[in-house]
């Protein structure tokens, strides 16, 4: 004898009720739950802090350059006063050149390095962000999370941190399209 209709072993109104809690959970109370529970890990703060820490690492050497005798020290030595008023005239022939040259070196790597820390303060907060929407977007296990009342915890969110921090060091998060 055929069956004319395929009867569920469960009730369809049973049936009917758990695929709402599941989309409910998936579209709904998984993002809170998953909102709510990297608010509570304090990512934010800490994320921002090591940026900017990550950033101050690179911090750029300076040169020195070779002292060199000036003008008055050594027209001073030899011809007293009448070589210092000497100096006056010639001075600029007893600079040295280099230690110029270096000195502005050492002002572009610090103005460099200033304007990275700058960079990376104002970016951390937009970079730690993204992160958390990367987290957040993969639905299914904090619909799990959430569906389960908290009872089952997927390893994404055993491993949060981690998972946290990968997203921030993705493509994705890490300004390489910006």
């Amino acid at each position: 004898m055929p069956f004319d209709q395929i009867i569920p072993p469960i009730g369809t109104g049973l049936f009917l009720t758990g695929a709402a809690y599941a989309a409910f959970s998936a579209l709904v109370s998984g993002q809170v739950i998953g909102t709510r529970v990297i608010e509570k890990s304090n990512w934010m703060p800490r994320c921002e802090q090591a940026l900017v820490l990550a950033a101050k690492q690179d911090a750029p050497t300076f040169q020195t350059p070779v002292p060199t005798p000036d003008c008055n020290s050594i027209m001073g030595m030899f011809a007293g006063p009448e070589g210092k008023q000497l100096c006056n005239i010639v001075g600029p022939l007893f600079q040295n050149p280099l230690a110029g040259q270096i000195e502005k070196q050492n002002q572009e790597l610090k103005d460099a390095y200033n304007a990275r820390l700058k960079n990376a303060a104002a970016h951390a907060s937009s970079s730690c962000k993204c992160a958390v929407n990367v987290q957040l977007e993969d639905r299914m296990p904090w619909a799990l999370y959430a569906g389960s009342a908290r009872l089952i915890t997927p390893s994404k969110i055993r491993n949060l941190d981690a998972e946290l921090f990968a997203a921030l060091s993705s493509p994705v998060c890490a300004g390489r399209f910006q």
